[in-house]
């Protein structure tokens, strides 16, 4: 037993060994080419999906990495693999297809790359996470025929395409082909293309009408159901889509997709016709969840910032020191963040002023797109008329709906906590809210102004305030307690006034009474 173990621990550390060793020569290609290594985003059969960072470009890429065998090395024909990535270049400002950058390639570690632009889900993700209506099966049905008379057109070889081989781009809003299988097929076996209409068009088309047909289905099709429709129409193989609400699109698209294979007289253009009397709504497709959870950026240099362009959802900011030609070039870079919704920046401790909160206002203004905030501004020397530019920053985030602030140690007094309050009264789709307000010097009128904002805080329901060592007395405290009895939406909310306990206790089981709907209520010493 003791030694089976050891056996399997020794196995396990071999297997990671022979993992790093795989990345650590992947990393190392990508240096050869300027690219810097940002994330997995996937592995396939035959090859891994890796997120970078292109110098050149100042963008993040996707670059398919294969291992190419021992035996294949010498066989790989690089000036016909050049050619095909040549041809596909020109689909630089096509939104339908797919544009492979450039081919790197280290023959001594045996690794290939093709570097495309950067997209977000695959087709295999998606369905996983969202059950399309039919508005999003035919703008996906148009988007791939679409791409697939771009590369027909283009003279680039198309073939069987699967599943792993569509992926989602949400800055183009489309659907995009990234043929594996070819690529594979490339590196071993270059071919050429006598025509524009050829089977392997034919294939493509049927390929994806039995993709479109599981979309629609919500179900694989079983590898008999698969072989049927090779042969039989889909009416035949499926026969309850007769009485399906989406007979039409059905009979006249799918239909004629599965056909595809056998009928000599298809015509692409022809099925885009029929696909054009359709309302088209790529629209619908915004709607799409991509991601399982979200990634996240940490950084602790603003030049990096760039890196979450179209890839991350969260970014982290750390600074040491803050000047204004860098909040002028984080407000620029954040703009280019379209996917990033979540921005957290920490400031603390590095004595910010009224000048600083001006340039803090440059990046609050650029978070139009942001949901979530976090802005530690702990140690800094604000005063009011810095927490009051500061608001007016946060104003101008509409989509606000998450926010985590700290001002604690700011020489905050009561005009501070007014103008904090005013610029939260406009906030008006925040439903978290997280403010530390400790050791400043609020007193007991401050406390008044902070309730009576929060009193118009109506959508809140997350509440954490912390008002330790401010001087707001037993009166300021219970100014806060009467106010939240009208916000009946809280049902998380934490307070902590720096009271002794017994008082704390007190107050705790008032406002127990007053907020009916609140699940959890704590009141700290």
């Amino acid at each position: 037993m003791g030694q089976q173990l050891f056996s399997n621990q020794a196995k396990n550390q071999d297997k990671n060994l022979i993992k790093k060793q795989e990345q650590d020569s992947i990393k190392e290609l990508l240096n050869q080419y300027n690219y810097e290594y940002i994330a997995l985003q996937g592995i396939k059969q035959s090859s891994q999906v890796i997120i970078a960072f292109s110098q050149k470009l100042q963008c993040n890429v996707a670059i398919e990495i294969f291992k190419i065998l021992n035996t294949q090395k010498n066989g790989i024909n690089l000036q016909e693999l050049n050619q095909q990535i040549t041809s596909n270049q020109q689909f630089r400002n096509e939104k339908y297809a797919m544009c492979i950058i450039e081919l790197i390639y280290d023959r001594k570690q045996g690794l290939l790359g093709i570097v495309t632009e950067l997209f977000d889900s695959d087709l295999i993700t998606i369905l996983d996470l969202n059950v399309l209506n039919i508005d999003q099966i035919i703008a996906m049905t148009y988007q791939l025929i679409k791409g697939i008379l771009l590369i027909s057109e283009n003279v680039i070889k198309s073939s069987y395409i699967s599943s792993d081989s569509i992926v989602f781009s949400k800055s183009k809003n489309c659907f995009l082909i990234v043929d594996h299988e070819a690529k594979v097929n490339l590196i071993t076996q270059p071919v050429k293309v006598e025509s524009k209409e050829t089977d392997s068009v034919q294939n493509s088309v049927f390929s994806i009408g039995l993709l479109v047909t599981e979309t629609l289905i919500q179900r694989r099709l079983t590898s008999i159901e698969q072989m049927y429709l090779k042969h039989q129409n889909i009416f035949e193989v499926l026969p309850s889509l007769k009485n399906s609400k989406h007979f039409e699109f059905i009979s006249k698209i799918l239909y004629q997709m599965l056909q595809s294979a056998r009928n000599k007289m298809f015509h692409l253009q022809a099925l885009l016709q029929i696909i054009d009397e359709f309302d088209i709504d790529e629209n619908s497709l915004k709607s799409m969840k991509l991601k399982n959870k979200n990634a996240k950026l940490i950084i602790n240099t603003i030049s990096d910032i760039i890196k979450a362009t179209n890839y991350y959802d969260e970014l982290e900011l750390n600074l040491h020191s803050f000047k204004t030609e860098q909040a002028t070039s984080i407000a620029q870079n954040l703009e280019k963040c379209q996917n990033v919704t979540t921005f957290d920046i920490n400031l603390g401790w590095i004595y910010i002023t009224i000048e600083g909160a001006t340039d803090i206002l440059k990046i609050l203004q650029k978070c139009q797109k942001i949901i979530s905030l976090g802005l530690n501004l702990r140690g800094n020397r604000l005063g009011a008329e810095g927490v009051k530019i500061i608001g007016e920053g946060l104003q101008m985030c509409q989509n606000l709906s998450s926010l985590n602030i700290s001002l604690n140690s700011n020489n905050l007094d009561a005009e501070g906590a007014k103008q904090l309050g005013v610029s939260l009264e406009k906030c008006l789709n925040i439903t978290y809210l997280n403010i530390d307000l400790s050791n400043n010097k609020l007193g007991v009128e401050g406390a008044q102004y902070i309730g009576f904002s929060l009193k118009k805080c109506q959508n809140i329901k997350y509440l954490n305030l912390n008002l330790k060592w401010n001087f707001i007395e037993v009166e300021g405290a219970q100014s806060i307690e009467m106010s939240l009895q009208n916000c009946q939406n809280i049902t998380f909310l934490y307070l902590t006034f720096g009271l002794d306990k017994q008082r704390s206790n007190v107050l705790e089981q008032s406002l127990r009474k007053k907020i009916i709907h609140c699940v959890q209520l704590i009141i700290y010493c």
